[in-house]
């Protein structure tokens, strides 16, 4: 797990937009949830998991009171998918 580098930003971007919001069915309002992934980014709220590239995504925000982080979205494209990434890098974000 590691923090995304700048570079790698759009890559991220293009996930949430082309593939996460299509995939949940987000389309009432997908510029608001893309606006606030970018936030997430530029906020350093956004961790990758590295396997030879990036591989799957997590953001986390402030869960309040009662729970420390809540990680949201979790997102790894399909050709990476049965690896078990995503559950890798949820964990170690809940660590």
């Amino acid at each position: 797990m590691r923090v995304p580098r700048q570079d790698e930003h759009d890559l991220l971007l293009g996930w949430q937009l082309t593939r996460y919001i299509d995939e949940v069915r987000l389309s009432d309002e997908p510029a608001k949830v893309q606006r606030i992934f970018a936030r997430r980014l530029e906020q350093g709220m956004v961790r990758v998991w590295d396997d030879d590239g990036v591989v799957a995504l997590a953001a986390y925000g402030d869960g309040g009171t009662d729970v420390a982080r809540a990680s949201r979205p979790v997102f790894t494209p399909p050709e990476h998918r049965r690896r078990n990434y995503a559950s890798a890098l949820v964990g170690e974000l809940s660590r």
